[in-house]
């Protein structure tokens, strides 16, 4: 597929989804994106990347693709700014409390520090989670199960457990499960 190509599919998936329509290039994208596409959403203009194993893809696949990036990226900006306002006030007591237990009990070493530092990483891990099942039933709500069922299918066949486990995604299992809580048309 030609970038005009992609272009005009992330025109059309811009418009359904409400954001605005981002510009293409051919570049990097990082190892653990499995398409081989992100939407990268810094300054003013949205940014859609492809690399070459966006490419290698099947036409079916590259659209579910790019569904799925257009619908996630909006869901990492909004969730990010929301969660660090909820959980804040959360880790400014952690800190506090830390210090004070440090500062009373001395003997107790670098046990409270690693203590907050594991609880903010699965704090961020449960956020990215929860980002990846908001982004899937945006893609659900607006392009469908069939799309949907083809990003799951290419997760499945591509995506590495290193990877899923390194950032905490869901496996194509636990993304499934999660959405079947919600009712599925039949087609």
């Amino acid at each position: 597929m030609e970038l005009d190509e992609i272009s005009a599919i992330a025109d059309d998936y811009a418009a359904r989804l409400g954001i605005r329509a981002p510009k293409v290039k051919q570049g990097r994208v990082l190892r653990y994106r499995t398409g081989g596409a992100w939407l990268r959403l810094r300054g003013r203009w949205p940014m859609l990347v492809v690399d070459s194993r966006f490419g290698a893809l099947e036409p079916a696949e590259q659209e579910a693709w790019l569904a799925y990036v257009m619908s996630a990226a909006p869901r990492f900006r909004r969730w990010h700014w929301q969660q660090f306002l909820a959980w804040f006030p959360l880790v400014l007591i952690m800190v506090i409390v830390v210090i004070a237990v440090e500062e009373l009990l001395p003997q107790l070493g670098e046990i409270p520090f690693l203590i907050v530092v594991l609880g903010g990483s699965l704090l961020i891990m449960r956020w990215y989670q929860e980002v990846c099942f908001k982004a899937d039933r945006a893609v659900v709500d607006v392009f469908g199960w069939p799309v949907m069922d083809t990003i799951l299918d290419l997760e499945r066949r591509l995506s590495s457990r290193v990877g899923r486990a390194l950032f905490s995604t869901p496996s194509p299992a636990r993304r499934t499960a999660r959405l079947e809580q919600f009712t599925r048309v039949p087609e």
